[in-house]
């Protein structure tokens, strides 16, 4: 068994020596440029330029608080919601709450938290059964 093992060795040993024997020297291509350098006209300092651009990410909400629409206390909310008052709640992806009243009013506030109206209205009970819950998420 120890002859077999010695024996592999041997052939591993003698296997290396003979690829790195083998082994030529890297040549050295000659270094050509992928492009031409751009030729400039006088006075020009790059022919290639290329137009400066700027760009402005502006965030869009979909759903914008309607024109005339009071803004409430995050407090009052749930004062609101227990009344009965309540139709129709729009939950923003930007935590804004958009409420509209049985009467018509409109009125807005701002989430603490997100998902805060959820539990709002979840804890309200039969008072909030009716109300129209939408959601930007």
């Amino acid at each position: 068994m120890r002859n077999r093992w010695m024996f592999i060795a041997a052939i591993l040993v003698f296997a290396s020596l003979i690829l790195s024997a083998c082994q030529t020297e890297p040549t050295e291509a000659p270094q050509v440029p992928a492009y031409p350098e751009p030729e400039q006209a006088a006075g020009e300092t790059n022919a290639y330029a290329a137009p400066q651009l700027s760009v402005e990410l502006v965030a869009v909400n979909p759903y914008p608080i309607p024109e005339g629409a009071e803004e409430l206390e995050w407090g009052k909310i749930a004062e609101l919601l227990n009344s009965g008052q309540v139709a129709e709640v729009l939950q923003t992806s930007t935590l804004k709450i958009v409420i509209t009243t049985r009467d018509g009013r409109t009125l807005f506030s701002q989430e603490p938290q997100a998902n805060e109206i959820l539990n709002l209205l979840e804890a309200c009970g039969a008072n909030c059964a009716e109300i129209k819950i939408k959601s930007e998420f």
